[in-house]
């Protein structure tokens, strides 16, 4: 009678010492050929997550900047009707973080009021005290 191989066939304890020999097609350093790959991996998955954290951080910064610019174009714009450069220029001078150049034309395009500002390293208009003084002003020079 023949017997046939059970492969769900628990092994006994001494087949476990067959299982520590190689044989000769099998090459017992093979797992390392897996460690480069690992590590590609890694920084590919490394590489990526910083990438998509940049952007959120890119995208976040523009709008926040855009938001900045607009409310700084609702202050000025009052301003800009009375055609008061001065104050045009103590504002841009005082909540400018770089240096800036302010060209005004008129309806010809010729350059009606130029001037240019260092920064002042100062950012105020985070600030609720110089936010709400800079609306309340301008609510009051119109």
């Amino acid at each position: 009678m023949k017997t046939f191989h059970d492969p769900v066939r628990k092994k006994e304890p001494s087949d476990f010492s067959a299982d520590l020999t190689v044989s000769s097609n099998q090459n017992p350093y093979r797992i390392f050929l897996a460690v480069p790959f690992l590590i590609l991996f890694l920084l590919l998955l490394s590489s990526g997550l910083s990438w998509w954290q940049f952007e959120g951080f890119r995208q976040s910064y523009l709008e926040e900047t855009e938001k900045e610019l607009a409310f700084q174009c609702q202050l000025i714009l009052p301003m800009l009707e009375k055609r008061e450069f001065e104050k045009i220029e103590e504002f841009c001078h005082i909540y400018s973080r770089h240096p800036w150049r302010i060209s005004i034309f008129d309806e010809k395009g010729n350059i009606i009021q130029e001037s240019d500002c260092p920064p002042t390293n100062t950012n105020q208009l985070h600030e609720p005290e110089v936010h709400e003084a800079l609306v309340n002003r301008t609510a009051a020079s119109s």
